[in-house]
């Protein structure tokens, strides 16, 4: 990676996807270096099955995640 004439060996996590828009550099309390990108990628409108979560910690009553 080239920023401002500077070179940095960056290792990559996972595929960037979309359009860069942006990014940053952090280090967290360790002391490790992370490059952060914000990008801009298309909305999918594949919600997948119609899925719900139950909350088992309840004990008299549960709701659904689909409000049920």
């Amino acid at each position: 990676m080239l920023l401002r004439g500077q070179r940095f060996r960056l290792w990559l996590h996972r595929a960037v996807e979309g359009r860069i828009k942006s990014g940053n550099f952090s280090q967290d309390a360790r002391g490790r270096w992370y490059c952060n990108l914000v990008c801009e990628v298309l909305r999918s409108h594949n919600r997948g099955r119609d899925d719900i979560g139950v909350d088992l910690g309840l004990k008299s009553v549960a709701t659904c995640s689909d409000g049920t």
